[in-house]
């Protein structure tokens, strides 16, 4: 069946257009604000109509109108501007349904993250292997932050990759390191004959519970695939990708033991189901440039 979606008015149309532009003429100066009272997030996760209501009302009554993270608390680390409003993908038709153009602008005119950040925070987990333990070496902590990349399509996996913001210092230890980026020199650039080691919390069959304990794989013979810039291959024994596993970090070991993130788990292809299927990685060292913008880590040769 074909779906049909409702053009917005011209009105809507002209009014959001004016909402967008204000609030990107004003965005300069708005980093210039320092401390600032916050706006609460809503906390009806299961109200998208009145969640996207009380965020619009909020923000039109907001004495700091142009901050760019009303939503924000002044102590928690922000993205660096400017900032790239969110493509909400597959789900814009939808959320034309529930709240208008105007509105929906002036939403997105705000760092105010995704959709789904403001239903529910993201908790990282941190040096850990089992969910029902702790260990004093672990570290574990929520998030509010995250950054997808602008390009990403949640049809087509092109660009899926994004970044975590953490609230806090990271605790490196023996069992907590920092990421290792791959260098210019791996993009486009075959994993054929290395060892590379995929780690996850997903279920072990199609339609299965997520794991309490953190599995892991060897993928040694990964290849170039569609769509561009990502890495295909299957398990040692057979293993691929299931669901719970998607954005975990697929690492290659170097001759010096340590390991280098590749790739990032994205998608599985060949079949509907986890059992027999080829799985997809995202190309890190094909956003080396992105990642260096955003989180001003060095990039070598």
């Amino acid at each position: 069946m074909e779906e049909v979606v409702q053009q917005p008015e011209e009105e809507d149309v002209e009014e959001a257009a004016q909402v967008a532009t204000v609030s990107a003429m004003a965005r300069e100066e708005a980093a210039k604000h320092g401390e600032h009272d916050h706006l609460p997030l809503p906390d009806n996760p299961r109200a998208p109509k009145l969640v996207m209501d009380m965020l619009a009302e909020s923000l039109q009554t907001y004495l700091y109108l142009y901050h760019p993270y009303p939503f924000t608390p002044p102590d928690v680390p922000k993205p660096p501007l400017p900032y790239q409003p969110y493509d909400f993908g597959w789900a814009a038709a939808n959320l034309h349904n529930v709240v208008s153009k105007k509105d929906l602008a002036l939403i997105n005119s705000h760092p105010i993250f995704t959709l789904w950040d403001w239903f529910s925070k993201w908790w990282v987990y941190l040096g850990v292997e089992d969910l029902s333990t702790s260990d004093d070496y672990a570290a574990i902590f929520d998030c509010y932050t995250i950054q997808v990349h602008p390009g990403y399509d949640s049809t087509t996996k092109v660009h899926d990759i994004g970044l975590i913001y953490s609230a806090s210092l990271i605790p490196f230890n023996q069992y907590i390191k920092p990421a290792v980026l791959p260098r210019y020199s791996d993009v486009d650039s075959s994993l054929e004959g290395s060892e590379n080691t995929v780690c996850g919390w997903g279920s072990q069959t199609t339609g299965g519970a997520g794991s309490q304990t953190l599995w892991y794989a060897y993928f040694d013979s990964v290849t170039l695939c569609s769509p561009a810039w990502s890495y295909c291959g299957v398990g040692r024994y057979g293993e691929a990708l299931c669901s719970g596993d998607f954005g975990t970090s697929m690492q290659r070991k170097e001759a010096d033991g340590n390991f280098t993130v590749v790739g990032v788990a994205s998608f599985i292809q060949g079949t509907t189901t986890c059992e027999g299927a080829t799985s997809g990685f995202t190309m890190v060292a094909a956003y080396l440039d992105w990642l260096a913008r955003h989180t001003r880590l060095p990039v070598y040769p």
